[in-house]
């Protein structure tokens, strides 16, 4: 016994110096350590707990525990790849709640519990291929939500549920591919809106549910290649349309009526159209479906059977009100349902907007019905078929003394008249508005014309008389030197009239209109009295406008 507890201290001894050896060639700076490949088989707890960078990749580590990271809570990128890891315990990465990159790649898991990621709520990036993986449980991701890159692939998953990626809502990237997935439940990406990538190639897959992704606007890439995928639906078509890369072939596609109404929306213009080649039937086998006359895509067809056609409800109606009704057929390939209206209108899947609605479902609904008969049409390249269905409805209530107006009509009733006392109203303000402008005061053009003892205004409108002014001898300096125009005429004083009591009979006028020109009188001499004639000149002056002689003066006769 005393022998043997010495070598027993050797050996730990020996053991320790390994380890502290092993520990101490790890590689630090001021932020980063790396430990890889080095034999570690747990975690070093002498680092420098500032550190944001650790690798620990290429060791022997085969558990891990909420301890093993405690002293490194300021770590963001941490690198545990091919390791021997085959146990995570709960909350092992609790304290690193500033960690973005986790890579746990090429190591033994089997299963992804519930509360193995808890406090890595800042995570974006996780690497789990290359693991044994069989089953993630539901609410793993719900303690990630911040993740944008998921890598599964290259694991053992058989079946994707659709709880299985709940908590996921900034997801971009999400690879599965070399798996063993044969069963995809629907919803299960329901929960991904920011997806963008998913590789699901190198599976087992004979039915995806492309309707999950009808819900998703980004995805622009899909991998389905080299899976187990027969036929495509009309609804798969539209599905891949709307996505920039898809990659489909290898699979063993079977080209009969189940894949009909797929090739019937082909247009040529897509490239995973080229990507569908013919397992089945024989007669086809390695021919492109897109090569293929629909006519010939008989195989397997059944003709449409409509199962039921009724009310989809017994509450009572009158006539314009909402008619909820089903028409259900089964066939291959899927019929298209068609609802002919007692009016003759008619309404298809697809067609909105009118009387009439149709779902793929085969609901259909009917504003503003009326009783009579209804019609359904199931019809398929296999055949139609058609059924009949009568409506009674009651006859819309009236009130007495008033009209029976349908809804419509009195909606559009309403709107008129409100649109017409609108135009009234406006109609109104605008010619008040218009009367309550005043037309702008225009300038006095007025010439005044001077002879002997009359002054004679004229305006542009009218001429009138001022009162008679005494004659003045002195020299006028207003007064402007005769015109040219003025070389002939007759002074005034040559005929003296004799003064009337009626004022236009004193200066010659009469009630009745005279249009003629006064006479121009005869230039003066020089023993003409210059005061018995005197002129205002009629030439514009600098302070008048060119718009003040628009309009001809008018002339008036002098007496």
């Amino acid at each position: 016994m005393g022998k043997t507890l010495p070598g027993v201290l050797m050996f730990l001894l020996v053991i320790l110096k390994v380890l502290g050896a092993a520990e101490a060639d790890c590689s630090c700076s001021s932020s980063t350590c790396d430990c890889s490949s080095l034999g570690l088989t747990s975690v070093p707890q002498n680092l420098p707990t500032n550190i944001t960078y650790l690798d620990l990749g290429s060791n022997q580590i085969a558990t891990l525990s909420q301890s093993d990271f405690s002293r490194y809570r300021n770590l963001e990128t941490l690198r545990l790849k091919n390791n021997s890891i085959s146990t995570i315990n709960d909350q092992a990465f609790y304290y690193l709640s500033h960690l973005v990159t986790l890579y746990i790649y090429l190591n033994s898991l089997t299963s992804i519990g519930s509360d193995m990621f808890t406090g890595l709520e800042n995570l974006q990036y996780l690497y789990l291929h290359g693991n044994n993986i069989t089953d993630i449980e539901a609410g793993t991701f719900n303690r990630t939500q911040q993740l944008r890159y998921l890598s599964i692939n290259n694991n053992k998953l058989r079946i994707l549920r659709s709880d299985m990626f709940t908590g996921l809502g900034h997801l971009e990237s999400l690879l599965l591919y070399d798996n063993m997935i044969n069963n995809i439940q629907v919803g299960t990406f329901d929960l991904l809106p920011q997806l963008r990538i998913l590789s699901l190639r190198n599976n087992n897959i004979t039915m995806f549910p492309f309707e999950d992704l009808t819900r998703n606007q980004l995805i622009d890439r899909l991998d389905l290649d080299n899976n187990q995928l027969t036929t495509l639906s009309s609804k798969a078509y539209d599905t891949l349309s709307s996505i920039y890369n898809v990659t489909i072939e290898s699979n063993p596609w079977v080209c009969d009526c189940k894949i009909a109404d797929f090739r019937l929306k082909m247009t040529g213009y897509r490239s995973f159209e080229n990507q569908v080649t013919c397992s089945q039937p024989d007669h086809l086998s390695g021919q492109k479906l897109k090569d293929i006359d629909p006519k010939n895509l008989s195989s397997g067809c059944l003709e449409p059977k409509i199962i039921r056609f009724e009310r989809s409800d017994n509450i009572t109606l009158h006539e314009w009100d909402t008619l909820h009704l089903v028409c259900e057929a089964s066939g291959i390939p899927t019929p298209v349902i068609t609802v002919i209206l007692p009016s003759g209108l008619n309404a298809t899947v697809g067609s909105y907007g009118g009387e009439a609605t149709v779902d793929v479902n085969g609901s259909i609904i009917v504003r503003y019905a009326e009783a009579g008969r209804y019609a359904c049409i199931a019809a398929s390249l296999a055949g139609s078929t058609t059924d009949q269905l009568v409506v009674d409805l009651l006859a819309r209530p009236t009130v007495h003394g008033s009209l029976d107006l349908s809804l419509p009509v009195l909606v559009l009733t309403i709107c008129g008249s409100i649109a017409g006392t609108l135009f009234i109203v406006a109609i109104t303000i605008w010619c008040k508005r218009g009367n309550n402008n005043s037309p702008l005061e225009r300038p006095d053009n007025s010439v005044v014309f001077n002879n002997c003892n009359t002054t004679v205004v004229i305006t542009r409108f009218h001429s009138r008389k001022e009162q008679t002014r005494p004659r003045d001898s002195s020299p006028n300096p207003s007064v402007a030197p005769m015109p040219a125009e003025y070389e002939t005429g007759k002074p005034c004083h040559e005929k003296p009239r004799p003064r009337s009591a009626d004022p236009m009979v004193a200066f010659g006028r009469t009630n009745e209109s005279n249009d003629e020109r006064p006479p121009l009188p005869l230039p003066r001499t020089t023993d003409t009295d210059d005061s018995l004639h005197q002129y205002q000149s009629l030439r514009k002056t600098d302070t008048e406008s060119v718009d003040d002689y628009e309009t001809p003066h008018d002339y008036v006769t002098l007496p």
